[in-house]
């Protein structure tokens, strides 16, 4: 069981916007998106579940430079699909990562 969970701040007063919680599987995103108590009384915060349903499969470099991070996620979940989705994720990867770490990576994967 793997997940993942962000607090999201969107002021320097520290008022808390939301927790989003990365999720390995459908299950557990559905697990994890059920309203948390914050103490006594009736005040609740409802995580933002993230699971492989709402990461798409990136296919394009554009769509992948656009959004690394989406890429990054979209090649966790969906590159167990089987090796050609896989070998097109690592591609997709390498060829975002490289120019944003100066070099070629492919011999490092």
């Amino acid at each position: 069981m793997i997940a993942l969970a962000v607090e999201v701040q969107l002021s320097k007063e520290g008022d808390l916007y939301g927790i989003v919680v990365i999720c390995e599987t459908r299950a557990l995103a559905r697990k994890f998106a059920m309203p948390v108590m914050l103490g006594v009384g009736s005040s609740a915060i409802t995580p933002k579940a993230i699971g492989p349903r709402e990461i798409p499969v990136i296919t394009s470099l554009q769509d992948g430079m656009a959004d690394p991070g989406r890429l990054m996620l979209s090649a966790w979940y969906h590159s167990r699909r089987g090796p050609e989705p896989r070998e097109s994720l690592v591609r997709l990867l390498v060829q975002v990562v490289e120019p944003l770490v100066g070099g070629p990576c492919g011999d490092t994967l």
